[in-house]
């Protein structure tokens, strides 16, 4: 698999879009402004960050400030932790920089996986799950195409057979369930 020299080549890269385009290249979303290894004091130093606008309907309602955590490997728990840190302290800010209109973001980025057995399994299923607007993007680098980013998740065992929701825990838990149903139909 082709992949980027260092963190370094990949934050040129996506920052060459950005400037090119105005747009992050990650996630589509239009960049009003945008700096490189912001220090945030004791939290340590950030990839990227950038001002973003929030569309709904066609309207522009408000902006995201999105810290963009860059890894040119496979990813590590501690990863997630690096990027909560740095949200942290932009939630924590003197200034009360965030508000209704400002709300923070979170972008982990890592190359494709070709062997998903290669990390930590449990890590990407704590990705499926909504982490203070932490998401995550894979990226393929290609000779022909360039670089591709893709939204990353949904992961599952394949392998297993779905359960019903009665086959979760003991048989406590399905009466529970019957409960629960027989209260809905009430309703």
């Amino acid at each position: 698999m082709i992949k980027f020299e260092n963190e370094n080549a990949l934050e040129d890269c996506i920052c060459q879009m950005i400037d090119d385009d105005g747009v992050n290249p990650i996630n589509g979303a239009k960049v009003f402004y945008y700096e490189r290894q912001v220090q945030l004091g004791s939290y340590c130093i950030a990839d990227i960050i950038c001002l973003e606008e929030v569309v709904y309907f066609g309207n522009r309602v408000g902006f995201y400030i999105t810290v963009i955590e860059l890894k040119n490997e496979i990813l590590k728990p501690i990863d997630l932790g690096q990027l909560s840190r740095y949200l942290t302290a932009l939630q924590n800010t003197e200034e009360g920089l965030l508000s209704q209109e400002f709300c923070t973001r979170g972008i982990l980025l890592t190359k494709k996986l070709t062997n998903k057995n290669a990390c930590d399994p449990d890590l990407y299923y704590l990705l499926n799950l909504d982490l203070n607007d932490i998401e995550m993007y894979e990226f393929t680098l290609d000779p022909n195409s360039g670089v591709e980013f893709n939204k990353s998740g949904g992961w599952h065992k394949t392998e297993d057979k779905k359960m019903k929701l009665e086959e979760f825990g003991n048989k406590s838990f399905e009466i529970a369930l019957d409960a629960a149903e027989k209260e809905m139909e009430v309703q």
